[in-house]
Order: C-alpha cells, then structure tokens, then sequence
C-alpha cells in the first residue's frame, strides 16, 4: 500500500464495510501484513456510516487459502447484521434505483447512436464545445431537442 494508500479518496475508505489484501503468501505475507495495518490504521481516522459496525481490514490468499474462511464469516456476519437492521434492503433498493438510472441513460446513448442524423449532431455539437462555441450545458440542451424531434417523426 505505503504511497498508494495515500491516493485513495477518503469518500471512498468510508463506503468500505470491509477491505481484503489479497495474495498474503510466500514473500508478500510481510508486504500484506503492512498494507493491512495501514488500511486498518486509515478506516479507523475515517467515520463510517454505521454506528454497529467498523470496517474489517482482512488479509487473505487464494493459493494457501489462508483468510478465506474469515473474510467469508466477516462477510457472512455484515450480511446478516444489515438485514436485521434493515440496512441491507435499504442498501439493495437505493443499488436497484442507481442501476435503473445507469440503464436507462445507456439505452438513451443506445438510441442517439443509433440514429444517423443524431449521432452527426451530437459529433458537430462535441465539435463546437472543443473550440467553445457552445457551452456543454446549451450542447445538451440542443442534443435533446433533436431527440425529441426525431422520436416524434417515428
């Protein structure tokens, strides 16, 4: 971890439950061992969302299976503590409504790319917003009104 540690965003430390070093073996059990009391020491200066629950910093590795077993008890228990909370549905439908989101302006992308007339538009617009002749936000804006002008001639 050591500078590398030093790059993650502290809104990132704080959505993590749990953090898993993995290949803890052969040479690098020592490399992991110090990345895992540096990630503990860095989620313990950062608050975390839950009150019940502090973040696990686990190491673990595939080849020797060492950890595998605690990361899934650890993984387990947080499972079972949210439900009972009510976290993990709260959790699952703010995921669900983020992920209907992401889709739905990914088909939206889908269909402009679809359309001839609309994917030269919006390469002309992205033109004119490099050399600043339209903002991004009067680009957009004209983007969408072809749309809408397109999906009425369907």
């Amino acid at each position: 971890a050591g500078d590398e540690l030093q790059g993650i965003k502290k809104g990132i430390m704080e959505m993590a439950d749990c953090v898993v070093i993995t290949k803890a073996d052969g040479d690098n059990v020592a490399n992991a061992t110090r990345a895992q009391a540096e990630y503990h020491h860095a989620l313990h200066l950062s608050s975390h969302a839950s009150r019940d629950w502090r973040p696990k910093v686990l190491t673990c590795s595939a080849i020797t299976g060492a950890g595998i077993e605690s990361v899934w008890q650890t993984i387990s228990h947080w499972v079972e503590r949210a439900k009972r909370s009510g976290a993990f549905d709260k959790n699952r439908s703010e995921q669900n409504i983020a992920w209907f989101e992401e889709s739905f302006d990914h088909l939206l992308r889908l269909d402009i790319q679809r359309h001839s007339m609309l994917r030269a538009q919006k390469d002309h617009l992205l033109a004119m917003i490099g050399s600043q002749a339209i903002s991004p936000q009067s680009a957009a804006q004209k983007l969408l009104e072809h749309y809408h002008q397109a999906i009425r001639q369907l």
